[in-house]
C-alpha cells in the first residue's frame, strides 16, 4: 500500500476527527486534476482527517493519505453517477412512462443519478476513505 504525506495546520477539532488546512505541496504539480484545485480555492485545501494522535488546534500536522483509498473514492465519486445518469436516461428513453420519450428520459436521468448519490453516502459511511494524521510536527498553539 502506498501513503502520500501531506503537511497541515489543524484548524477544528470534532470528536475523533481534526479540519486541516493544507498547503499546496509539490506533488500537486504533477496531478491532472491540480488546476481545478487552484480554480476553486487560493493556496490551500481543507481535508478532513482521522485524528488518532489527539493533535490540537493550531499544531502543524502530518497527514496520510492512501493512494489506492484516494483512486478508489475519485471512481465512485465521478464514474458511478455518470453511469447512473446514461442509464437512467436510457431506461427512461425506452419505457417512456411519461408519453414523451424526451421528459421521461431527463427525469429518471436526475432520479438515477440522486439514487447513486444516495448509494455513495450509505457505501462511504461504511467504508471510510478518510486521511489519518500520522505526526505532529509542532507544538505551537491556537490557530490564528
Amino acid at each position: 500500500m502506498e501513503f502520500r504525506r501531506e503537511k497541515g495546520t489543524v484548524i477544528e477539532i470534532s470528536g475523533k476527527k481534526a479540519k486541516i488546512r493544507l498547503t499546496r505541496s509539490s506533488a500537486c504539480e504533477g496531478c491532472p486534476g491540480s488546476g481545478l484545485c487552484s480554480i476553486l480555492s487560493k493556496r490551500y485545501r481543507m481535508l478532513e482527517a482521522e485524528n488518532p494522535i489527539g493533535a490540537k488546534v493550531g499544531q502543524e500536522v502530518n497527514v496520510s493519505v492512501q493512494t489506492e483509498s484516494e483512486l478508489k473514492a475519485s471512481f465512485i465519486i465521478y464514474v458511478i453517477p455518470t453511469i447512473s445518469l446514461f442509464i437512467g436516461a436510457i431506461l427512461g428513453y425506452y419505457l417512456d412512462l411519461l408519453k414523451n420519450r424526451e421528459l421521461s428520459s431527463c427525469i429518471f436521468s436526475i432520479f438515477f443519478v440522486i439514487l447513486a448519490f444516495f448509494g455513495i453516502r450509505q457505501y462511504s459511511k461504511k467504508c471510510s476513505f478518510r486521511p489519518v494524521i500520522t505526526e505532529i510536527l509542532n507544538t505551537r498553539g491556537e490557530y490564528k
